[in-house]
């Protein structure tokens, strides 16, 4: 897509949607401002639906990292034992190798990824619980074992009729009284429920893997265009914004914000752009939600008792135990919850969708670099583990091939292992330099996530395998196509801003 098609769309776009719309966050009210007046409207936003029932707490607001506790919830949705759950248990099974993953020949390449990775890295209080838990398992299977063995004989003795015959009474006693030991015994190991708690939800705060192309000193550039190193601090997007008036900053929730003319038809036009570009290389387009239960978000791999990572929405009044709602908007989250306890045949892969809308987040950066809510496509595809490199590679492509023709500086680059997230094995981020911030910033990013989400929500794909519970797990790829509102900063801050008219920097064809 060059930049004269862009440019040609944006004049095209207020045919298709006339306005921009932006429900800022925590306000009570959507406000619709025309592209082409000052004119604004106001109706009840999507979030007022909730109104009654919840409000929204934002990182944003409280500027702090301390945790978040929230009532009547368990240490995990994704493990809930049956001392807490009652009518409301684990949705999932879990399947997170421990026995591979602990085992005395692993254990070592476990804690240099967490010392990698920046994490605590003494697993030893975590084996020894395993190596407790799964002796206690198997005392445990061996009572259950014995219990059904007599229970059967029992039944097999009355079925025979042996009950008529001399000596019945005295063994029907011993079996009786055996059975009733066994099950006090089986009582008594109750306490397995604890234990097998805290090792399971110590263990779903593992990482996944790290990638052997990964570093850990420098994130390492892969790919470079239109180097800019010691080039002058221009005027910010804010300070544009203001002058030409393009932006319109609200007081109405933090970091709200209204595009307007000109910027408003250019990210309608980009959004367009971008839906014919991911349609055209075969990615499938689906309608996400914004909205998301706890284990969906706890599945990959975020902690929603921080508030810097995860938006949550806490219910004025807690009456029952069940798993909160969390705001993300387009994220992994959005596809991940579209195939969570699916099983796909593997004639449909790879299977490569795409979604486009508002993504909520937590930023320091200013103004659109840093907005809570943004407009952004994200990607994601599902495929078997010997797929894994090559579409990890196309996707990285994808999203570079429309970025590096629009000219600005941008750079390819390998994120470290210290900023990977819990589920990531590798991260490349195609990064754009941002003049009033004097450095790249990322405008899109491919994530290689292996199993990690599939063993925790049950993802698997299948061809003809007798039993699709024990199919293999299957394998994502997730990321940023574009983050469009950021896009458009940096589109700004290269543009010529000494006109009276604001006029974007024209792309090259």
């Amino acid at each position: 897509m060059t930049r004269h098609q862009i440019c040609l769309m944006a004049v095209t776009a207020t045919s298709l949607l006339p306005f921009k719309c932006l429900s800022t966050i925590g306000s009570t009210a959507c406000r619709l401002l025309h592209a082409n007046t000052r004119t604004t409207y106001s109706r009840f936003s999507f979030l007022n639906q909730l109104k009654r029932l919840a409000r929204i707490q934002f990182a944003a607001h409280h500027n702090s990292a301390e945790k978040l506790t929230f009532e009547k919830q368990p240490a995990s949705w994704l493990f809930v034992n049956n001392t807490f759950g009652g009518l409301y248990g684990s949705h999932v099974n879990l399947e997170l190798d421990l026995e591979n993953r602990l085992s005395a020949d692993n254990i070592k390449q476990l804690e240099l990824i967490l010392r990698r990775r920046g994490l605590p890295a003494d697993l030893s209080s975590l084996v020894d619980d395993f190596t407790k838990l799964r002796a206690l398992e198997r005392q445990r299977n061996g009572l259950v074992s014995e219990r059904n063995e007599i229970a059967e004989k029992l039944k097999q003795m009355k079925a025979e009729h042996q009950d008529h015959e001399p000596g019945y009474q005295a063994a029907a006693h011993e079996l009786l009284t055996k059975l009733t030991s066994i099950k006090e015994r089986i009582k008594d190991l109750q306490m397995i429920w604890d234990l097998e708690e805290q090792v399971m939800v110590r263990s779903l705060k593992l990482p996944n893997d790290i990638h052997p192309t990964t570093t850990d000193e420098e994130s390492t550039v892969l790919r470079e265009v239109n180097n800019l190193k010691g080039s002058a601090k221009t005027m910010s997007h804010i300070e544009i914004g203001k002058k030409y008036n393009l932006i319109k900053f609200s007081n109405v929730g933090p970091k709200a914000y209204y595009l307007k003319g000109a910027l408003a038809k250019t990210e309608l036009a980009l959004m367009t752009s971008l839906v014919r570009y991911f349609q055209k290389h075969k990615f499938y387009f689906i309608s996400g939600p914004e909205f998301f239960r706890t284990n969906i978000m706890e599945g990959c791999g975020l902690e929603v008792h921080n508030p810097t990572e995860v938006l949550t929405i806490l219910d004025n009044v807690v009456t029952q135990i069940e798993p909160m709602i969390h705001l993300a908007g387009i994220s992994t989250a959005t596809f991940v919850a579209y195939v969570a306890k699916c099983c796909i045949g593997d004639n449909y892969l790879p299977l490569n969708m795409f979604s486009c809308g508002r993504r909520y987040q937590n930023s320091h950066l200013p103004g659109l670099y840093g907005a809570n809510q943004t407009t952004q496509v994200g990607i994601f595809s599902c495929l078997l583990q010997e797929d894994l490199d090559k579409q990890f590679g196309t996707n990285i492509e994808l999203i570079w091939n429309f970025l590096a023709p629009l000219g600005f500086p941008i750079r390819l680059t390998q994120v470290k292992a210290a900023d990977l997230q819990l589920a990531e094995r590798r991260r490349v981020e195609i990064q754009i330099y941002a003049p009033s911030l004097q450095k790249y910033i990322p405008i899109g990013n491919v994530s290689d996530l292996s199993d990690f989400v599939s063993r925790r929500l049950m993802v698997r794909h299948n061809q003809n395998h007798p039993d699709y519970r024990f199919a293999p797990m299957l394998h994502m790829i997730s990321g940023t196509g574009v983050n469009v509102t950021a896009l458009l900063a940096v589109w700004m801050e290269h543009s010529n801003t000494d006109l009276d008219k604001f006029c974007f920097l024209p792309l090259p064809v």
